[in-house]
């Protein structure tokens, strides 16, 4: 799948953990390229990084000095021009002062990007940290979006200019590509195997039941909800379609796993794979969309019920009736928890840049297109289309969970930003 989930998909890479083996065929087609830029192979320490979802491979690769750097096959499709022009935009970031983007080692040509019969590769400098948890405290969140909005900044002089903003032609074309495909998908007979290849549906492992489960869960909230949930995002995006809004080179996959931070400030920022020219405020619903999941045991059981107002820009009001239904006091938790989210999520774009009352509104509307959108591809990819990743299915699972669990939580009974006017 190409990358971001809204017109898919996205890569998890985990910089400091999950390392898993390799085969010796791996270990030579990385020293070899890394030998193109470091300029020896020999006492090189090789550990692939935990596969993510994009198609790209990354290795970790520490030298005889000690100097640690980041080995990337880009997905299959990608070309060398694609990758330069990510290239030249970051070098610019860094230049301009933005110092937790990596440098890139150029090889023997001085190029950064290196083809090879395997793919085209790049060999970065390993950024250290950490990413954030879910349940990061809003002085974290707040310093992760003044880190968004400063990249924004060092980069404004590539490719800024006035135009439709690019995310909202997108969804609104998603929506209505998705539109004949949701019968089929939740019509779907139920299956075991989601995620699994030919050779391996038959080999059910706990995580696979896992993704199976949710799978299950996120096609019956489809099921009910997606006819009504579909209209209000065209409804809402619609007011965008044909104004000439601000865009310029941003992130627009700034989920938690790519912001990493060390004693509370940001370290380092990595997977630069859906790099393109769009609006701003992608990056800011991108980035809490991260952290309003709530705890799994909590997450309500929703039916739809119409509401003037709505709970947010295009959206009816859940209610949660049934086994599953929240007390006043766990409404009270996810209302104050989106709040707290919102607020310092704004609060840090406006530390370092002018963030208009209308570009919160876009914010708002693009996170709720965004998660339901994300849902249904990851629904279309896995039954339709019978997709195999090379993720293990528990990290599709838990995927799959948050944003059903995004989904059902953005309903309850208060405005989820509270009052960022």
């Amino acid at each position: 799948p190409t990358k971001n989930e809204e017109q898919p998909t996205k890569n998890e890479e985990q910089p400091t953990k999950n390392f898993s083996s390799m085969t010796s065929s791996e270990i030579a087609v990385v020293s070899r390229i890394a030998s193109q830029t470091l300029g020896a192979s020999r006492g090189l320490q090789i550990e692939p990084v935990r596969p993510g979802m994009s198609g790209a491979s990354v290795f970790c690769v520490r030298d005889s000095m000690g100097h640690t750097y980041a080995v990337k096959r880009w997905p299959p499709a990608t070309t060398a021009a694609r990758v330069l022009d990510v290239h030249r935009v970051l070098l610019g970031g860094r230049q301009n002062g933005c110092r937790f983007l990596p440098a890139y080692q150029p090889g023997g040509d001085g190029e950064t990007v290196i083809r090879d019969r395997t793919g085209i590769w790049e060999v970065a400098e390993w950024m250290p940290g950490e990413p954030l948890n879910a349940q990061a405290s809003a002085t974290e969140i707040e310093a992760g979006a003044s880190a968004i909005a400063y990249f924004q900044r060092s980069v404004l002089s590539f490719g800024a200019k006035l135009q439709p903003p690019p995310a909202v032609l997108a969804r609104l074309q998603r929506v209505a590509e998705l539109k004949p495909k949701m019968a089929a998908i939740c019509d779907f007979p139920d299956f075991h195997g989601w995620g699994l290849g030919p050779t391996e549906s038959g080999k059910m492992t706990a995580e696979s039941v896992r993704l199976a489960e949710a799978v299950r869960a996120a096609r019956s909230l489809m099921a009910e909800h997606w006819s009504l949930v579909a209209e209000r995002i065209r409804v809402d995006l619609s007011r965008y379609r044909q104004r000439s809004l601000a865009t310029q080179f941003v992130l627009r996959d700034i989920h938690r796993d790519h912001l990493l931070f060390r004693d509370g400030k940001v370290t380092g920022m990595i997977d630069f794979d859906a790099l393109r020219v769009d609006t701003p405020t992608t990056d800011l619903s991108r980035w809490v969309m991260g952290f309003l999941a709530p705890e799994p045991s909590l997450a309500p059981e929703p039916s739809l019920a119409p509401e003037p107002r709505g709970d947010f820009p295009g959206h009816a009001r859940l209610s949660e009736p049934g086994p599953q239904r929240l007390t006043d006091t766990d409404t009270s938790r996810f209302d104050r928890r989106r709040h707290e989210v919102w607020a310092a999520a704004l609060a840090g774009f406006r530390q370092v840049s002018p963030f208009s009352n209308e570009e919160a509104q876009m914010a708002r509307s693009l996170l709720i297109s965004s998660v339901w959108i994300s849902l249904a591809n990851w629904l279309g990819w896995l039954v339709l289309e019978q997709r195999v990743f090379k993720a293990d299915p528990g990290v599709v699972a838990n995927r799959i969970g948050d944003l059903t669990r995004v989904a059902r939580s953005l309903g309850s009974r208060n405005h989820p930003d509270g009052d960022l006017d």
